[in-house]
């Protein structure tokens, strides 16, 4: 495989959707897809107060309000390997603005993960994992000296909204 960001489907017949991880859980190195060369590239190595605590990655054939791909926050247990490809069930997305840039995140939990799947319906526990991201966010950006608005938080039908219209930016653009 060439380019996973090109040659890949977003979506899967049972309604998840593929995500290419750029940013194993743990990691102090900030990862991101070359979009012309398809290859994931070092960007920059982190502060050790901004390790990742989820895994990081984007759905193929998207394009998002700030131009990449669309970024997917993957909750799970498990670090998950760089490049590897998973199927995720959206659970809701992170209203974002970065730079100015519209930069919503997706978040996803594994699909097939019976502990995720039965307890990320839970408001309680949705709550409490979109508040460790927000804060995560919020403390990753200050460190960085970057200006960040996060403006909410939707739930599944939104996130798969979003990515949609994201498929649809990147067919008008690429695929015609």
């Amino acid at each position: 495989m060439k380019n996973p960001w090109r040659e890949l489907e977003p979506k899967n017949d049972d309604g998840t959707f593929k995500v290419v991880i750029e940013i194993p859980k743990g990691s102090q190195n900030k990862y991101e897809l070359n979009l012309a060369s398809g290859v994931i590239e070092l960007e920059k190595k982190l502060q050790p107060e901004q390790t990742f605590i989820f895994d990081y990655g984007f759905i193929p054939q998207t394009l998002g309000g700030d131009n990449d791909p669309l970024d997917v926050v993957v909750l799970g247990d498990d670090k998950l390997s760089q490049g590897a490809v998973v199927n995720i069930k959206l659970s809701g997305v992170m209203r974002m603005i970065d730079e100015g840039k519209i930069d919503n995140k997706l978040i996803g939990i594994l699909a097939g993960d019976t502990y995720w799947e039965e307890n990320i319906d839970n408001p309680n526990v949705l709550k409490q994992e979109f508040k460790k991201i927000e804060n995560w966010f919020k403390k990753y950006k200050k460190i960085e000296g970057t200006d960040l608005k996060i403006t909410g938080f939707d739930l599944a039908n939104s996130a798969i909204k979003e990515v949609k219209k994201a498929m649809v930016n990147y067919e008008k653009i690429f695929l015609n």
